[in-house]
C-alpha cells in the first residue's frame, strides 16, 4: 500500500507539496501494481484539490477512470465489492449482509476497501455533478469505522466533506451542518490539522447559506486562523474570500472591502495559483454594489460575467446570478425579467436532485405572481410546492410551503382568509427552527396585516403588538448580524412610535439607524435616513401639535408613510438606490466650549452668513449640549433651514 505512516502524517498536517514529491519518487523507483497507481493516482488528486489546483485535477481524474476499469476487469472481487456497495445504495441489501460479505473477501482486496470505495463514489459524482452524493447522510456514517478498521481515513475524509457540501448545494442545511460538525469531531479526534481547515470552512458555508452570518462570520475567521497555521497561499485566500463574501451578507462593506483587497494582494503572490475560483470573488463585489444601492451597476456587471458563465466556477454559482439577477429586476419593479431569470435558475438548480433547493425557486415564482396579482399563476407553483411538502418531511419545505399558503390566504383580501393567514404568520415566527427564507417576511406580512386591521378598527392597542413583533424581529436579526434589516427594523420601529405619539424616541431609534448605516458603509442608505431624519425634525411642530389632541390614525399614517414602508420591506428592497451620495457643502462651523463660550465662528456659504444668528444658534446648542457624551457620535438637529451636526470633543463642542 502506498499510505505509509509518513504519508498519512504529511496529509493530515497539510504537507501536501511534500506528499506530492514523495510520490513521485514512489512512482520512478518502484514496481507499483495496478491498486498502487490507482491509489497514489488518489493521492495526488487529493493532494492538488487541498492545495487548491483546481486547473490540474482533470488529467488526474482521467487516469483514475481508465485504472478503475481495468481493475475491475482484472479483480473480479473488486467488481464485486463495487456491485455490493451499489446494491446497498438501491436498499437491496441490509448494511449487515453488506459488512459480512466484504469480511469474506480475500484479504488482498479488503485491505483496499477504502480506496474501492472511494473511487467508485468519485467516479458516480464525476458522471452526474459535482452536487451529487449516491449515499443518504445516514447510511454514509455507518461507513466510518469500515473506513477505520482498513486504514482509510485520509479517504473518508474526503468523501465526508463532499457529503455535507453535497447536501449544502442542495439547501439542506440542517443535514449539511450536522454532517459538517460531525467530520470536525473526526478531524479534531485524529489531530487532522487540513480537516479542521476544511471543518470550518464547511459550517461557515452552511450558516451563511442559513442567513446566519454571525455564525458565518465566526467560523470564517477560525478558517483564516487554521489556514494561516497551514501556509498555504490559496488555503489563505479561501479563507478571506469567505470572510469577504459573508460580511457582504452581513451588509458591512466596510469589512467587506478590507477583505475582498486583501483577497486581491494575495492573488499578486508567485505561489497563488487558484485561478478558476479566483473569477467568482467579481460576485462579493456585484453583492456589495447591490447592498450600496448600485443596483444598476451591480446588473451590469452580473450580465456581463454572464456573457462568458464559463468564467464561473460551476452551475450552482450561476444559478446564484440568475437570483441577484431576478432580486435586482425586483427592486426595478421589472418583474417579467425577474421571473425569467428566476425561472433560468430553476432550470439549473433542477439538476442538483434537491428538493429544498427546488422548493426555494418555487416559492419565489409564487412572490413574483402574488405581487403581479396572478394569482392562479401563483397557486400552479403552489401546488408544486405542496407535493413537494407531502412526499418529504424537510423543515425547511414545510415552512416555504405554509408561508406561501399564508401568502395566498392574504392575497384573498377577506377578513377570514386573512384571519388564516395571521395564524400560520404567527405559528411560523414561533417556531424552534426558524429559516430566514420565511421567518423574517413572515414578520413583516404579520406587521402589513395588524396596520391594516389599525387602520380599520383605529385600535392603538395594537401598536404595542407590533411593536413587539419588531423588537423580535431586530434581536433575530442582531443574533444572525443581518446589518441591513437592522437598519431598517429601526426605521420601521420609528415610525411605529411616531403612530404612538412617542416622538422623542423615534428621534433616538432613527439616530440607531444611522449610525449603524455610517458604521457599515450603507452611504446612500445613511443619506435616505438623515434626509427622513431632517424631515422629522422640520415637522416637530406638528407632532407637537398631535400631542395636544388626538389625531386620527389616518392622519398619523399619512404623515409617517409606514404602509409604504412594510410594503417596501416585504419585497426586501427600501429604495434607496436613486439617491446619489454628493460632496456636503458645510455653511457654517462653530467651536464652543464646554460652558458656551465661542472660540471660533466661521461661514462657508456664498450667500454672507447672518452673525447675527450665531447667537440663536449658541442658545440652541446650549440646550443640547447635557444630551452630548464626549467622543461619541455626533448630535444631529434643526436650525431654520440648515441641518446641523453637534459633537463633543474632550472639553469642546464643534458644531
Amino acid at each position: 500500500m502506498i499510505i505509509s505512516d509518513e504519508i498519512e502524517d504529511l496529509m493530515l498536517n497539510g504537507k501536501f507539496l511534500d506528499v506530492l514529491e514523495l510520490l513521485e519518487e514512489l512512482k520512478t523507483n518502484s514496481t507499483l501494481s495496478l491498486f498502487d497507481e490507482l491509489e497514489l493516482t488518489s493521492l495526488q488528486l487529493l493532494s492538488q484539490r487541498h492545495l487548491r489546483n483546481y486547473t490540474k485535477l482533470a488529467p488526474y481524474f482521467d487516469k483514475l477512470s481508465k485504472l478503475y476499469e481495468k481493475i475491475k476487469l482484472q479483480y473480479p472481487e473488486a467488481k464485486e465489492m463495487r456491485n455490493l456497495f451499489n446494491e446497498f445504495i438501491e436498499k437491496k441489501i441490509t448494511f449487515i449482509i453488506f459488512t459480512d460479505s466484504i469480511k469474506s473477501l480475500s484479504s488482498g482486496i479488503k485491505e483496499r476497501f477504502p480506496l474501492i470505495i472511494y473511487t467508485e463514489i468519485q467516479s458516480q459524482i464525476r458522471a452526474k455533478s459535482n452536487f451529487f452524493f449516491p449515499l443518504k447522510h445516514d447510511d454514509f456514517l455507518k461507513f466510518f469505522n469500515l473506513f477505520q478498521e482498513y486504514k482509510g481515513y485520509i479517504f473518508y475524509a474526503e468523501l465526508h466533506v463532499n457529503a455535507a457540501w453535497s447536501h449544502l448545494y442542495k439547501w439542506e442545511n440542517k443535514i449539511a451542518l450536522n454532517l459538517a460538525f460531525d467530520f470536525q469531531k473526526k478531524a479534531q479526534d485524529k489531530n487532522d490539522a487540513y480537516g479542521m481547515v476544511i471543518s470550518h470552512a464547511t459550517i461557515a458555508g452552511v450558516y451563511a447559506d442559513m442567513g446566519n452570518s454571525r455564525e458565518a462570520i465566526d467560523h470564517s475567521f477560525e478558517y483564516l486562523k487554521l489556514a494561516k497555521r497551514l501556509g498555504i497561499t490559496n488555503v489563505i485566500w479561501h479563507a478571506y474570500f469567505s470572510l469577504a463574501l459573508n460580511h457582504t451578507y452581513a451588509d458591512d462593506i466596510v469589512n467587506s472591502k478590507k477583505y475582498d483587497l486583501i483577497c486581491s494582494e494575495l492573488e499578486e503572490q508567485p505561489d497563488f495559483t487558484d485561478t478558476l475560483t479566483k473569477s467568482s470573488r467579481k460576485l462579493v463585489e456585484v453583492h456589495l454594489n447591490v447592498k450600496a444601492g448600485d443596483i444598476d451597476l451591480a446588473l451590469a456587471q452580473l450580465l456581463k460575467i454572464l456573457e462568458k458563465p464559463n468564467t464561473l466556477m460551476n452551475n450552482y454559482t450561476l444559478g446564484i446570478a440568475y437570483e441577484l439577477i431576478s432580486g435586482i429586476y425586483i427592486q426595478k419593479n421589472e418583474y417579467d425579467n425577474a421571473l425569467e431569470y428566476t425561472n433560468k435558475s430553476l432550470e439549473i438548480r433542477e439538476e442538483f436532485g434537491g428538493r429544498a433547493i427546488l422548493a426555494v425557486n418555487y416559492f419565489h415564482i409564487i412572490e413574483i405572481y402574488l405581487t403581479l396579482e396572478k394569482e392562479t399563476e401563483a397557486f400552479k407553483y403552489f401546488e408544486k410546492l405542496r407535493k413537494l411538502n407531502e412526499e418529504t418531511d424537510e423543515l425547511l419545505i414545510n415552512n416555504l410551503y405554509l408561508f406561501s399558503k399564508a401568502l395566498l390566504l392574504k392575497s384573498e383580501k377577506t377578513s377570514e382568509s386573512k384571519e388564516k393567514a395571521k395564524k400560520i404568520l404567527v405559528d411560523i415566527i414561533s417556531a424552534e427552527t426558524p429559516f430566514y427564507h420565511t421567518t423574517d417576511k413572515s414578520y413583516l406580512y404579520l406587521c402589513d396585516i395588524l396596520l391594516e386591521e389599525v387602520r380599520v378598527s383605529e385600535n392603538m392597542a395594537l401598536i404595542a403588538t407590533l411593536q413587539n413583533y419588531i423588537k423580535e424581529l431586530t434581536l433575530k436579526a442582531t443574533f444572525a448580524n443581518s446589518n441591513l434589516l437592522i437598519i431598517e427594523l429601526y426605521f420601521l420601529q420609528s415610525k411605529l412610535l411616531l403612530l404612538d405619539l412617542k416622538v422623542e424616541e423615534a428621534i433616538n431609534v432613527l439616530e440607531q439607524a444611522l449610525t449603524l448605516a455610517r458604521d457599515k458603509g450603507l452611504v446612500r442608505l445613511e443619506i435616505l435616513l438623515s434626509n427622513e431624519y431632517d424631515l422629522l425634525l422640520l415637522q416637530l411642530d406638528k407632532w407637537e401639535e398631535f400631542t395636544s389632541y388626538l389625531p386620527t390614525i389616518d392622519e398619523r399614517m399619512e404623515l409617517t408613510h409606514v404602509e409604504d414602508l412594510v410594503t417596501k420591506m416585504m419585497r426586501k428592497w427600501i429604495p434607496y438606490g436613486s439617491i446619489i451620495p454628493e460632496k456636503e457643502s458645510p455653511q457654517f462651523f462653530i467651536i464652543l466650549s464646554k460652558e458656551g463660550m465661542n472660540i471660533f465662528s466661521e461661514s462657508f456659504s456664498d450667500v454672507v452668513f447672518d452673525k447675527a444668528v450665531i447667537g440663536d444658534i449658541l442658545v440652541k446648542i446650549k440646550s443640547l449640549a447635557n444630551e452630548l457624551i464626549p467622543n461619541q457620535e455626533p448630535k444631529r438637529f434643526r436650525f431654520r433651514q440648515h441641518s446641523c451636526l453637534l459633537t463633543q470633543v474632550e472639553d469642546l463642542l464643534f458644531c
